[in-house]
């Protein structure tokens, strides 16, 4: 089922895309303290505040609520929205190194999204970007390390294939930065320094370009624990 959604969500879409999240939380604010908002809004809403959390860090806050607007999003019936919800909780639980858990709740989205019927469509194939991403650290903590580059490489390509632009909802999860973060630190723990320096540096390239400066921060911060490995290996 299509829902229209309001032109002050879309606007906090856009303002946590660009990073401009003082901006994003007001407007999200402001939503909130409207009453008649459709029950697709409100879980909207809600998973739009669970990716400014993921912005600022708050990854124990993005699991918290995550639990509560997925149980809330259960009452759309078949929605995207629930199998997005589940992705950004997988996520924070990876950060927060619950490994286990963001293995089983990644399992569940994927899950969830096969479900759905409209295997060809755009809207389906964009959230195999992020699986396919979580997948990667999922087998990366595994020790699994080249399934974990598969999975990388396989989100890299089909976001490019896509050609993703930020417009659909967990965009944390669809950033080039964090894709290029990924399958540079797989590298690194295969030892294929050289590799991961390419990697790496293809994802501040980017970051430069969009205006990411979090993204441009992580792989700046792996560059530098690259560089010495490969100033070593040529001793």
């Amino acid at each position: 089922m299509l829902h229209s959604e309001s032109k002050e969500l879309i606007q906090v879409k856009k303002l946590i895309d660009v990073c401009k999240l003082d901006e994003a939380e007001k407007l999200i604010k402001d939503f909130e303290e409207k009453e008649g908002h459709t029950l697709y809004d409100i879980v909207l809403c809600r998973l739009l505040k669970c990716e400014l959390l993921g912005e600022r860090g708050l990854f124990e806050d993005v699991f918290k609520l995550g639990e509560k607007t997925y149980k809330k999003s259960l009452g759309l019936g078949k929605n995207l929205l629930s199998v997005d919800i589940l992705l950004i909780m997988a996520m924070a639980l990876l950060t927060l190194g619950q490994f286990d858990k963001a293995k089983k709740i990644t399992k569940e989205g994927e899950e969830m999204l096969n479900t759905f019927t409209e295997e060809s469509s755009v809207e389906y194939r964009q959230r195999e970007v992020p699986i396919a991403l979580l997948n990667g650290w999922n087998y990366f903590n595994e020790g699994n390390i080249d399934q974990a580059i598969k999975q990388f490489e396989f989100s890299i390509s089909l976001r490019e294939q896509l050609n993703i632009k930020q417009e659909r909802y967990v965009s944390l999860l669809l950033k080039y930065e964090f894709l290029f973060y990924g399958i540079a630190w797989t590298f690194m723990g295969k030892g294929d320094y050289d590799r991961a320096l390419i990697y790496s540096q293809r994802g501040i390239t980017h970051s430069e370009e969009s205006g990411y400066k979090s993204g441009k921060g992580s792989l700046l911060f792996l560059q530098t624990i690259l560089r010495p490995s490969i100033d070593n290996l040529l001793q």
